[in-house]
């Protein structure tokens, strides 16, 4: 008789397959058993369901390959041999004798998400999840659907870093719910190479050798430092201070990041010594010119600034007019009586005037006054091509650093001395330039239940 052999499940890896929520997280460290329990959960699931659709989704097909077709076909081997289970080579796909089907399925591109349209699973794998952004997640939470009598649930693991790093975190370390999200379908069983038995002393030796972030990620399993981060020194306790009255001598500014997908002001002052104090943060979607310039005007009332000259500084595309009006975004915000300095764009640039004032401690925050800039800064990660960049995914964390990028860019150039105007550096009548003179210095069985 063919017989289907899985391992005992380690306590972290029981802990996890006896979860019956909607949504259940696995993993946090390298190491941590996460494929295989994800694999013998839904084996084990179409076993005890006739007829369970389950699809186990990972970034690439070879990765898919490697950890979950090739140790499939090993685990079934028998099952495969006597044709008690099926493989369908083409579609990736497992059917068992009960009519229980496993897909294993690859998704990297939106087109490859769209192939998920329409499909009704019961049982959704998303293997390596911060591999995916948010957007993926919530198409497949929409194929979750089917016969009612069946479990309906999404198996996710996980580590920290990559694009998903956020939206992994809100939702099942940090468990920071949206209104319309029940706490109830979340749940997280967070697993380390020390929870697997299998993994020797050289595999911990080699994990304990790592530097800095990769073993806070890989062996501590941290979501507050991870690989790729791009502003690790970035520390709000650190850099906090108590909030007081701005002296009246003191320079007060205000950089902005606007669309309707994202509001982001922050106002700043800076001392006589050239510091930076960020005093004041605000975040919003959806949010018209009318009612921005409102709000505006609003927190720099609660702030005790009417009166005083604001320093405003935007990015160039809102210089761009619109096609129908023939208007700004800058020309509407003028009609309010708030006008702006058009700021360098220059991302890379930016980012290292953000990060030269963090590293020589110019840049203060009033407590309190910049959680979610703050939350945003420590989720920001290196573009993947622009290595030097920060990456544009996922989107809604990069308004208020995008924000903060114009104001310390500009900042950096206020900062540079300016070189006065002579003969010496005027453009001749024949056209040539002479240039300055500039001083510089420079097993299975066991389980009951969960199923």
């Amino acid at each position: 008789m063919a017989v289907i052999l899985l391992e005992n499940p380690q306590p972290k890896q029981r802990e996890f397959m006896l979860l019956t929520n909607r949504y259940v997280a696995y993993g946090g460290a390298r190491g941590g058993g996460k494929s295989w329990a994800v694999r013998a959960k839904c084996v084990i699931m179409c076993i005890e369901h006739s007829g369970l659709r389950c699809v186990i989704i990972r970034k690439t097909y070879k990765d898919l390959n490697n950890n979950h077709i090739e140790p499939l076909k090993a685990v079934l081997r028998e099952m495969l041999q006597e044709k008690k289970v099926k493989y369908n080579a083409e579609t990736h796909t497992f059917t068992f004798w009960n009519g229980s089907t496993i897909e294993c399925a690859y998704c990297a591109t939106r087109s490859d998400l769209e192939h998920f349209q329409g499909i009704e699973y019961d049982i959704i794998v998303l293997d390596e999840a911060t591999q995916h952004t948010y957007e993926v997640f919530q198409a497949l939470t929409a194929c979750l659907r089917g016969r009612e009598h069946l479990p309906k649930r999404i198996y996710l693991t996980c580590n920290p870093g990559h694009v998903g790093h956020e939206w992994v975190k809100r939702l099942f370390v940090d468990r920071e719910f949206l209104p319309d999200e029940d706490p109830d379908d979340y749940a997280f069983v967070r697993a380390l190479a020390t929870d697997n038995a299998f993994n020797g002393k050289d595999y911990m030796k080699m994990l304990n050798q790592l530097s800095e972030p990769l073993r806070s990620a890989w062996r501590d399993g941290k979501w507050d430092i991870f690989v790729g981060q791009y502003f690790p020194e970035w520390d709000l306790e650190a850099i906090s201070v108590p909030a007081f009255e701005i002296p009246e001598h003191w320079i007060v500014s205000m950089s902005i990041d606007y669309g309707l997908d994202g509001f982001a002001p922050i106002w700043y002052a800076t001392d006589e010594k050239g510091t930076d104090y960020i005093i004041r943060e605000y975040s919003a979607k959806d949010t018209i010119i009318k009612d921005a310039a409102r709000l505006i005007k609003e927190i720099e009332s609660d702030l005790g600034l009417d009166g005083r000259r604001i320093r405003r500084y935007a990015p160039p595309d809102l210089w761009n007019r619109k096609s129908d009006t023939g208007m700004s975004t800058i020309d509407i915000f003028n009609k309010f009586d708030l006008r702006f300095i058009k700021a360098d764009n220059d991302r890379i640039t930016g980012w290292l005037a953000v990060k030269e004032r963090i590293s020589d401690g110019s840049l203060k925050v009033f407590e309190g006054r910049a959680n979610q800039l703050s939350y945003c800064m420590r989720l920001l990660q290196h573009d993947e091509v622009r290595i030097n960049d920060v990456a544009k995914d996922p989107h809604e964390i990069t308004h208020l650093p995008d924000s903060l990028r114009y104001f310390c860019i500009m900042r950096s150039k206020s900062a540079k001395p300016k070189t006065r105007q002579t003969s010496e550096n005027i453009v001749s009548r024949r056209g040539a330039v002479r240039a300055p003179k500039v001083a510089v210095k420079v097993n299975v069985s066991s389980l009951k239940g969960g199923w």
